[in-house]
């Protein structure tokens, strides 16, 4: 080999290393959560669950088809709407959802609810749990 070669080869493997490097972070961070979820598999704080694929990945959302004749969001949406402009809780607001045809099986359908409204850009937040609808703003 000549000094050339030589010092291309050079170039080269320090080309490798930076790409090397720059995993190195990403697949630390993998190792340290991977180790951290097992720790809590170990101590009982989870409960064995096994995440689905699509629940696994952020950025991924699973298609999900609603258990009533209508989704969640869509019925609330249009409580909301309906009710223009008056202030419901969140108890109301789903009593109105299950009379068009809302349907869920969680525990708690008012946590539901409130998270749902946040979602809803066209909802505002008045009072702990209380929601109302306004107009897009311009």
């Amino acid at each position: 080999m000549n000094e050339e070669q030589v010092r291309e080869h050079l170039t080269e493997v320090r080309k490798e290393l930076a790409q090397i490097d720059a995993l190195r972070e990403p697949l630390l961070a993998l190792v340290k959560g991977y180790e951290g979820w097992l720790r809590l598999l170990q101590n009982g704080s989870a409960v064995g669950r096994q995440i689905p694929f699509a629940e696994a990945q952020p950025g991924r959302r699973r298609q999900r088809t609603p258990k009533g004749s209508i989704s969640i969001t869509a019925a609330i949406a249009q409580v909301l709407h309906d009710a223009h402009g008056e202030p419901l809780h969140v108890k109301e607001i789903w009593r109105r959802a299950v009379v068009l045809g809302a349907r869920s099986d969680a525990k708690n359908v008012e946590g539901i609810t409130d998270l749902t409204c946040h979602r809803i850009k066209e909802a505002e937040r008045v009072e702990p749990r209380t929601w109302r609808w306004v107009e897009e703003k311009v």
